[in-house]
């Protein structure tokens, strides 16, 4: 399952708790997610999850930063409200008037 940036933001966005402190990530919350779905859609290990490389070779983000942040938004119950949010979401658009 993929959201693109768009969904993501419209519907996964607003219920996950984001960092106020500290400084800013460059690769925002939109990937590290899609990396956490990997994790609970395949049930692929955390340290297999196929973190995406720059040009020289180098990750953006560890498995672990994966694992954190998922705690964290789990932890909150942003994942529940994020899964509520999308599920009404695809609800409200596959929805038919059988009238």
């Amino acid at each position: 399952m993929q959201f693109s940036a768009p969904e993501f933001a419209a519907f996964i966005l607003p219920p996950l708790s984001l960092p106020k402190r500290g400084p800013q990530g460059t690769i925002g919350s939109h990937t590290p997610f899609t990396y956490l779905l990997t994790v609970l859609t395949t049930g692929r290990p955390w340290k297999e999850v196929p973190i995406d490389k720059d040009a020289a070779g180098h990750a953006a983000l560890h498995y672990p930063g994966v694992l954190k942040l998922f705690a964290r938004w789990a932890e909150e119950g942003a994942v529940e409200r994020a899964f509520m949010a999308s599920v009404k979401q695809w609800d409200a658009a596959h929805t038919r008037d059988l009238s």
